[in-house]
């Protein structure tokens, strides 16, 4: 069997989102974090153009449900 491919920028990226979603919780919180990170920029102007209520309800959802631990399988 082949090994899976990884794309580990990609998942860098994925796993600075998922935190930045699990520490913030206002709208303008989130899009600062999102600025000012290392995210992937195609994903980084996607955030951004996001509608706010999407921004904080996936932040709500990580908060509640979410993990930024690579064992569950975030940024894999």
């Amino acid at each position: 069997m082949d090994k899976a491919y990884i794309d580990k920028t990609l998942a860098a990226s994925q796993r600075e989102m998922v935190e930045i979603f699990s520490k913030c919780t206002t709208t303008d919180e989130i899009r600062h974090h999102i600025e000012h990170s290392a995210i992937q920029p195609e994903l980084k102007s996607w955030l951004l153009s996001c509608n706010p209520e999407m921004l904080e309800t996936a932040a709500s959802l990580v908060t509640k449900w979410g993990s930024t631990d690579s064992a569950d399988g975030v940024g894999q």
